[in-house]
């Protein structure tokens, strides 16, 4: 009897200590599920997450259109040799500034004076000639003769021809002396006084050294907001210091196969700049009055923009619909409202309802 009393004592401890196990193991289970149905419970229990802020203000925003270039003359010539002959005088070189009217280059015109002559005398002679057999269809009486006659009496008195060998005579005389057409600086000097020189060489260059414009590329999306006059700026990516104010001065108006267009700014005191310069430009658009955030207050989440507001301790998650952006600020069209605090800091991994601080 004593033997079975002490199993019975045995098994009755056994269930005691499995009604324990089981009494712990639910109030184990009770408090997570607690937990879990209170997340705001486990959201206090994390350190916050140190964040600045910044106010969303309704302001003039200013916007700017940033696109690269090149420098290039308002005005440019490249000389070519007209004529065929010796170069008697050259007063060009590289880098040198010549005046409008002023004489750059002459050929040796002695064999084209003797030409023009030439013209000048036969051109005398036919003309006697054509006067003469005039006066037999007019007959004195002062009657009109008709364009048709004239023309054949010209042909035939060979007139008509002395005229034009008179005019290209003059225009060869001429075409000897090469003269600065606008005032400008010389490049691409290619010849020399003694030179002999062939009709259709090239000789020299002549541009406007002190005007000059730098043609852009812009976006057909923001060509809308660009128009003459508007101010820009002009960067040499040859110098980090070195900035240039200019004006929109033209716009192209078509649009190329890479959905960019045309834009020449006219830069002011281009000293400095050389033809073929690389740069970058910013245009300043008109300002209008907007919902205005720092670009760090903006992130991307799934491909949308997300702003996170800092609302009694926490970060709301809020999307928003941006707008125009400069290099500091971006403009809120919908989303959020002025007077809001927004977080700029430390919100790329920020969830919803996150403590911060």
């Amino acid at each position: 009897m004593q033997v079975k009393k002490s199993k019975i004592d045995f098994i009755l401890q056994g269930l005691s200590f499995c009604v324990c196990l089981l009494f712990v193991y639910s109030c184990t289970e009770n408090k997570a599920e607690e937990k879990e149905e209170n997340p705001q419970a486990i959201r206090t229990e994390l350190s916050p997450t140190l964040v600045q802020t910044s106010l969303v203000v309704e302001k003039a925003f200013e916007y700017q259109v940033e696109t690269s270039g090149k420098i290039t003359p308002l005005h440019q010539q490249i000389f070519y040799a007209d004529i065929t002959g010796y170069l008697k005088s050259f007063k060009g070189s590289n880098n040198k500034f010549v005046r409008k009217g002023e004489r750059i280059a002459e050929f040796d015109r002695s064999a084209l004076a003797m030409e023009l002559e030439r013209a000048k005398l036969n051109h005398y002679n036919t003309g006697l000639e054509y006067k003469s057999e005039m006066l037999g269809f007019s007959k004195g009486n002062g009657a009109i003769v008709s364009d048709s006659i004239r023309m054949k009496v010209e042909v035939a008195s060979g007139y008509g021809g002395a005229k034009i060998d008179l005019q290209k005579a003059q225009l060869a005389y001429e075409k000897a002396t090469l003269t600065a057409p606008f005032s400008g600086t010389l490049a691409n000097v290619k010849t020399q006084a003694g030179a002999w020189i062939k009709s259709g060489d090239e000789l020299f260059t002549l541009y406007t050294s002190h005007e000059l414009l730098a043609e852009v590329k812009i976006l057909e999306t923001d060509i809308g907001r660009i128009a003459i006059g508007q101010p820009a700026q002009i960067f040499p990516v040859s110098s980090s210091s070195a900035i240039y104010t200019a004006t929109v001065f033209e716009i192209n108006p078509i649009v190329d196969e890479h959905g960019l267009v045309l834009v020449k700014l006219k830069v002011k005191n281009p000293s400095g700049l050389l033809p073929g310069m690389n740069v970058r430009a910013t245009i300043q658009v008109p300002q209008h009055t907007t919902l205005v955030v720092p670009k760090e207050a903006v992130v991307i989440r799934s491909g949308k923009a997300v702003v996170f507001t800092l609302e009694d301790g926490l970060a709301k998650w809020k999307y928003v619909t941006p707008g125009l952006e400069n290099n500091t600020e971006v403009e809120i069209k919908d989303g959020i409202k002025a007077g809001q605090t927004v977080i700029v800091s430390n919100n790329l991994q920020l969830a919803h309802d996150a403590p911060v601080k």
